[in-house]
């Protein structure tokens, strides 16, 4: 019987840790919400789209930037990708786009792209 939870203890470490590499993008609680409010500065700064008017789908974070994948409630416009930053503790808005040159894509870590 001790082999046994032994065994079981072994598969259940091994999925955890496998389940946690599997995805190294995700983002805390506290980054998705910055990074919200930060998109929705932009928006508002900018113009580029209103705030009211789109769903975030996807927040992905990896060493210190993030994509989120913007979408718009009606179909107007295709979706846009949204890269940031943490500069000084805070996202920022690098770039908002459907289209982004290689040079700019090279300064994104791989896992985000």
């Amino acid at each position: 019987m001790r082999y046994l939870y032994l065994f079981f203890t072994i598969i259940i470490f091994t999925f955890l840790n496998q389940a946690y590499a599997f995805d190294k993008t995700t983002c805390t609680q506290a980054d998705k919400n910055e990074i919200e409010h930060s998109m929705k500065g932009y928006m508002s700064k900018t113009g580029v789209q209103d705030y009211n008017k789109v769903v975030i789908l996807s927040k992905r974070c990896f060493n210190g930037y993030a994509q989120a994948i913007v979408h718009p409630k009606t179909p107007i416009v295709e979706d846009a990708t949204v890269y940031l930053k943490k500069i000084n503790g805070h996202w920022q808005v690098l770039n908002w786009g459907t289209d982004f040159d290689s040079n700019f894509l090279a300064k994104i870590p791989k896992e985000l792209r």
